[in-house]
């Protein structure tokens, strides 16, 4: 579960000032490192504590005086009750307002994060270089040993991987140094994006031997994934895997849970938090549903295989190996699209469409839901797509190729 968004606690705790809050990190045991501002300490500290209202032990009255200053509360010698004089005589003692309360009411408030604002469409300039990666019929002619060494030398901050090819594509993989993650390069195509006609019978016709959750599992897939467009997506290099617990954390989110295969999820906000701190990118719902579809080759998750059978090994450690190389599509991920119900008025371009603040739209996921109950056999399919604003996913990170 999403934590919850305290509107306040920055600014009024940014009263307190930097080296009161630093005693106060240390008592709270919490470490915080680097030269940060006030405020940046505020937050980290608040990042830092299982709860916030675990705050109120920390502080003592000349802290709620300067939060009460910050919150534009005034000071203690000017509070007034809301109260009338007789309203306030007729509380028990332990029920009468006070400033001290007042202030840790207004520093603490808390709600569900609100609602992300539209981000400005995203500026694309697909690379033109590389020519080779323009399709995969053009990379399977290309001296893919020879493209992958240039494109390791072309790339900030990367190296070639070990092994130099990957998967049964033989894509370049790359080492991003700094965060230690492995990437591949994948050729880029044009891809019937959504749930084509012919997709829509086979779903319908896989949950109804699936039971009736299955069913209206369809139904929403369908509703969501409709109208099927073609979508041309450049190409472009992801993580092999999504990030782990250690990498997220060292990033500065806050994990919600770990997965098997050192995946971990993050809500929104903190997948937002973690691609900036990286200073790289999500994938698009395209460039996801181009990995997933393995270049337009498969329409579910689980390839060739039945999707419970998938699901089983997967859980036992024994997993199928991607064309791409790809591990975790079924655990789900962020993409960095703003929310549609459906796909009327996407953009031809597979990049992402009206992306928000936060990322609100997660594809797969399906594997963390094991054991299955019936109706999560529709969320095997690649077209799959869910809005989710409260929930955490993983977060797979993408780098855009040089011009």
């Amino acid at each position: 579960m999403a934590r919850r968004y305290h509107p306040n606690f920055v600014r009024g705790a940014a009263g307190l000032g930097e080296a009161r809050l630093r005693a106060i990190a240390k008592r709270a045991n919490v470490a915080i490192a680097g030269k940060l501002d006030a405020s940046e300490l505020a937050a980290e500290l608040l990042r830092a504590l299982p709860d916030a209202n675990e705050l109120w032990s920390l502080l003592d009255t000349d802290d709620l005086e300067r939060i009460g200053a910050a919150l534009g509360l005034g000071t203690r010698a000017r509070w007034r009750s809301k109260l009338s004089p007789t309203e306030f005589e007729a509380l028990p003692f332990y029920k009468k307002p006070s400033y001290d309360q007042d202030v840790l009411d207004a520093l603490l408030a808390s709600g569900p994060a609100p609602e992300p604002a539209p981000r400005p469409p995203a500026k694309h300039k697909p690379s033109k270089a590389w020519p080779e990666l323009a399709s995969p019929a053009a990379w399977a002619k290309a001296e893919r040993a020879a493209v992958a060494r240039r494109l390791a030398r072309a790339m900030p901050g990367c190296a070639a991987g070990k092994p130099l090819l990957a998967g049964a594509v033989e894509l370049p993989r790359l080492r991003h140094h700094k965060l230690g993650i492995d990437f591949v390069a994948v050729p880029g195509g044009k891809l019937a994006m959504g749930l084509g006609t012919g997709e829509g019978r086979e779903l319908a016709k896989a949950a109804a031997a699936a039971g009736e959750h299955a069913i209206a599992g369809a139904k929403e897939i369908a509703a969501a994934a409709r109208p099927a467009h073609e979508v041309k997506v450049a190409p472009f290099a992801i993580a092999i895997a999504p990030l782990t617990r250690s990498q997220l954390v060292e990033l500065g989110a806050d994990v919600v849970d770990e997965l098997p295969g050192d995946a971990a999820r993050v809500a929104g906000p903190d997948a937002a938090r973690a691609v900036a701190a990286a200073k790289l990118r999500l994938p698009s719902e395209a460039e996801w549903e181009w990995i997933a579809r393995a270049g337009g080759t498969r329409s579910w998750l689980s390839g060739d295989r039945p999707p419970a059978v998938w699901a089983e090994l997967h859980h036992r450690g024994e997993t199928d190996p991607h064309p791409f190389a790809i591990e975790g599509l079924g655990w789900g991920a962020w993409v960095d699209d703003g929310w549609h119900a459906n796909y009327r008025g996407a953009p031809a371009a597979g990049v992402a469409w009206q992306p928000c603040e936060w990322p609100v739209v997660a594809r797969a996921g399906v594997l963390a839901l094991w054991p299955w109950h019936g109706g999560e056999l529709a969320m095997c399919h690649v077209a799959a797509r869910h809005h989710d604003r409260t929930g955490a996913h993983c977060v797979r990170l993408v780098i855009d190729l040089p011009g």
